[in-house]
């Protein structure tokens, strides 16, 4: 599944939409955020695994609540990339005091500022496995450590590739997960052919974890995939 960028636009729209462009070519999904959208709005962009805020003109405590604003609602953790028209010293330190991860220039080639978004995802990745040990989804309990999934307190066993599908699922929970982007991402291939192995598994995993609840997490999306809810 391609990554969920933020764009947070500030006064320069044609930027925004030369940007946008640039990332939707290489492979990024970019949820569009104005100047002008309501804290409400901001709000309702879940589970973003990257945030880029036009920083021009922005002073350190609006930099600092568009910082933390996801963050504050909906208890995560991810990078902030600051983007500006004319880099300074002054200014990049009022941003990395933000809270701020990462600070570059609006004439920065694409080819870095996707090889700077790999790679603070990543460390982002490597940081929340490192410092949680359980992953929790509703009354779903994932163990990392120990590879170990628990429901309602009930353990469910499940083989190591049905651990690996939902552990994808729950990371993406509220999201529409497309069976291309579960082969590619869980059984690591692009398959342009038809195949039912998702299918398969998906049905195996709700049968162990839905199965007899009222309460069902796993659903079916309709000609789009699957979703976890």
């Amino acid at each position: 599944m391609a990554n969920q960028l933020v764009w947070i636009e500030g006064k320069d729209s044609s930027y925004g939409d030369s940007l946008i462009k640039r990332l939707e070519r290489a492979g990024y999904q970019v949820c569009r955020l104005a100047v002008n959208d309501a804290p409400e709005a901001h709000a309702m962009v879940l589970h973003p695994d990257l945030v880029l805020i036009d920083i021009d003109g922005r002073g350190p405590e609006e930099i600092t609540g568009l910082v933390h604003l996801h963050r504050k609602e909906e208890n995560l953790q991810y990078p902030v990339i600051a983007i500006t028209k004319s880099p300074s010293t002054e200014e990049l330190q009022m941003a990395f005091s933000a809270g701020v991860n990462d600070y570059l220039g609006k004439d920065t080639p694409i080819e870095e500022l996707t090889a700077r978004i790999t790679n603070l995802i990543s460390l982002f990745e490597r940081l929340e496995l490192g410092d949680h040990e359980y992953l929790n989804y509703e009354d779903l309990t994932i163990e990392l450590n120990q590879r170990r999934v628990f429901r309602a307190g009930e353990e469910i066993m499940l083989t190591p590739k049905e651990f690996e599908l939902l552990l994808f699922l729950v990371r993406r929970s509220n999201q529409i997960c497309s069976r291309e982007a579960v082969l590619q991402e869980v059984w690591g291939y692009d398959f342009a052919g038809k195949t039912n192995v998702v299918d398969v598994y998906i049905k195996h995993i709700r049968a162990k974890i839905d199965a007899g609840r009222r309460h069902k997490l796993l659903h079916t999306v309709r000609g789009a995939g699957y979703m976890l809810q």
